[in-house]
């Protein structure tokens, strides 16, 4: 094999092996102490050194959370919420270093878990973090599933969340946690009404479709879609689908064709009709796929 050295600056390789046993030696300290269960600011100082260079060491997490907790037990409650503010400037840091860390934003989910049961959380902070961190990357699954957390928490309007999502679609339609969060949000905002609840998914159709024609390759819209058609399954949905899906094939290049022909499989075998045009887009979705071969020959045997 080749070595990963080959080729790199010599001074910049020597950089980083004295930056790797610093931070071993580190740990080493830190799981000492950790063993000893040594909870205190001390303990808070090694795992933030080390958290810092290093979000998804979940153990010094875990440590860093035994620590605060046992300070808590010994501290007035003014200095509890010092202590979880500080923690919210420590976490934003790491979330900034490590954005797509899960770790880091489920400690900050600790954090402010931990305000909220004393009434001390600013949800309204907590949401800018969130429209903050999504207009770095829009499509921050970690961000988004905490935006959720937030917006439980902070009683932000289903509607007023239903248009930020809009807004993040309408700036880029591959986007699969804004799509998804409206999924949730929609049966909720209708909750207590089918009607409106069915002339909503009618214009999310509209929505889609406009997604379709920008950018056929992505699978964002096209698996909304099919949540789309799960929850007005009619015959009359299921042929107009068809319709706009068949029409679109018509005007799409080759190789943007995978995902409307898949859905017109979908949409035949919901119907119950078309299995000799089945068999021949499945055919088809074989050669231009074949890393999904499997599926497809699954479908054809179902």
């Amino acid at each position: 094999g080749v070595s990963r050295e080959q080729g790199e600056d010599p001074v910049v390789v020597e950089k980083q092996k004295r930056k790797i046993q610093a931070y071993r030696k580190l740990l080493l300290v830190a799981m000492q102490k950790k063993k000893e269960e040594q909870y205190d600011e001390e303990a808070l100082k090694l795992t933030g050194e080390l958290l810092v260079h290093n979000g998804e060491c979940y153990s010094m997490w875990n440590y860093r959370r035994l620590a605060l907790l046992h300070m808590f037990r010994e501290a007035e409650p003014a200095a509890v919420l010092k202590l979880l503010n500080r923690e919210l400037e420590f976490s934003k840091t790491a979330i900034a270093k490590g954005p797509k860390s899960y770790w880091c934003w489920n400690h900050r989910q600790w954090a402010t878990g931990q305000l909220h049961e004393r009434g001390a959380c600013d949800w309204g902070q907590e949401l800018q973090l969130c429209t903050l961190m999504l207009q770095y990357d829009s499509r921050n699954f970690h961000c988004w599933c905490y935006r959720r957390y937030v917006t439980t928490h902070g009683k932000v309007a289903d509607t007023d969340e239903l248009a930020f999502t809009m807004g993040k679609i309408e700036e880029n339609f591959s986007n699969y946690s804004a799509w998804h969060q409206r999924s949730t949000l929609l049966p909720r905002i209708h909750a207590d009404d089918n009607a409106a609840f069915l002339a909503a998914i009618d214009q999310e159709f509209e929505n889609v479709q406009n997604a379709f024609y920008t950018e056929p390759k992505d699978q964002s819209a096209w698996l909304y879609h099919r949540w789309l058609v799960s929850r007005d399954p009619t015959t009359e949905v299921l042929e107009r689908e068809l319709a706009m899906c068949e029409e679109l094939l018509n005007e799409l290049e080759e190789d943007e064709k995978k995902w409307p022909k898949l859905t017109v499989v979908f949409l035949l075998q919901q119907l119950g009709r078309g299995e000799e045009q089945v068999k021949k887009l499945l055919q088809e979705l074989q050669d231009v796929d074949p890393c999904r071969v499997r599926y497809y020959q699954s479908l054809l045997a179902s």
